[in-house]
């Protein structure tokens, strides 16, 4: 159950409400401020990833489950994002991803559009958060 959801317009301003409100999410459930930093950067890459290159309507969703915290940015477009080889500032957000995150990974929604998700482990002390969902990995070929 998503701790929290949230739709935005494609509008980069929107990117710093998102990350008070992931970071907020995050300390309300008792994880420490290492996580929440990571966290709220991961969302902020994601929903930019979103706003330059996806479609209305923007939808961010943290869970936070048993082992890891789950951000997930759908989106209304049938791009998938890709991560660039030598990427350019302004095309780096999907290498941040990757190095920061435990995974991550692109699920094609049955009426379109996409959700690019990512998970944040984090200890397991938090007891009682549910049990993850099944998702595509990024590098899974059947995900396309």
């Amino acid at each position: 159950m998503p701790v929290f959801e949230l739709e935005i317009p494609a509008r980069p301003s929107e990117v710093g409400r998102v990350r008070r409100a992931v970071r907020a999410a995050v300390v309300r459930y008792g994880l420490d401020a290492d996580h929440a930093d990571t966290a709220q950067l991961l969302a902020s890459e994601l929903v930019m990833n979103a706003v330059l290159h996806g479609c209305e309507p923007i939808v961010v969703r943290v869970s936070v489950e048993r082992d890891s915290t789950v951000l997930e940015v759908f989106d209304a477009g049938d791009r998938f994002p890709e991560v660039v080889p030598g990427a350019t500032p302004g095309r780096r957000g999907l290498h941040v991803v990757a190095t920061l995150c435990s995974d991550w990974g692109v699920v094609t929604a049955e009426g379109g559009g996409k959700t690019v998700w990512c998970t944040v482990a984090h200890s397991p002390t938090i007891e009682g958060r549910g049990t993850a969902r099944p998702r595509r990995r990024a590098d899974d070929p059947t995900n396309l």
